[in-house]
C-alpha cells in the first residue's frame, strides 16, 4: 500500500473541488452581475432553505414577472418569494411565500431578482468566508493541502 500516493491523490481532489467551488461562487457569479447571498436562517416565507447560498441579480422591480423570485431583506435575513403579480401604479408586487401566504412588497424593499436555484449547505461557510477571517483560513487550508500534495509528490517520485 502506497500511503503517500493515497494522501497526495486525496489532497489533490479536495483542493480541486474547493478551488472550483470558491472560484464559481466568489469569482464567476459576481463577474456576471450576481450578488452572493448567504441564507442564514430557515424562514417559512422563503423559497430558499436556511444554510444555502442564493444568487441575486439587481433589477428594476417593475420588470419582475409572474414566477420570478423577488428577494428582500427582513432584518439581516434574505428572503426569496415567488412573484404572483405586479402593480406598477402603486409600485408594489404581490408574492406567494412558501407557507402559502400572500405578501405585499413595495418596490423599494426589493433587493433584486433571485435565481431559482441555490447551493445547499454552503451559506454558513459563505457568510463566514465573506464576513470575518474565513478567507485567510481558507487560503491557509488550501495552501496546506497543496504543500501536502507537493511533499507527497516528492516522496513518491523515486517510486514512479
Amino acid at each position: 500500500m502506497n500511503v503517500p500516493r493515497i494522501i497526495r491523490n486525496i489532497s489533490c481532489a479536495i483542493s480541486a473541488v474547493m478551488c472550483a467551488a470558491l472560484i464559481f461562487v466568489f469569482g464567476l457569479m459576481p463577474l456576471i452581475g450576481y450578488e452572493v447571498c448567504p441564507i442564514k436562517t430557515d424562514d417559512a416565507r422563503s423559497v430558499y432553505s436556511g444554510g444555502s447560498v442564493a444568487f441575486v441579480h439587481e433589477i428594476d422591480p417593475a420588470k419582475l414577472k409572474k414566477g420570478d423570485v423577488a428577494v428582500y431583506y427582513s432584518g439581516k435575513n434574505a428572503i426569496g418569494v415567488k412573484v404572483v403579480t405586479s402593480d406598477k401604479k402603486s409600485r408594489q408586487i404581490y408574492a406567494q411565500a412558501e407557507n402559502d401566504t400572500t405578501i405585499e412588497l413595495s418596490y423599494r424593499k426589493i433587493s433584486g431578482k433571485g435565481t431559482s436555484f441555490s447551493i445547499p449547505f454552503f451559506g454558513n461557510y459563505a457568510d463566514w468566508l465573506v464576513n470575518g477571517s474565513g478567507l485567510l483560513v481558507s487560503v491557509i487550508m488550501l495552501g496546506t493541502m497543496f504543500l501536502t500534495f507537493a511533499v507527497s509528490a516528492i516522496l513518491t517520485k523515486d517510486e514512479d
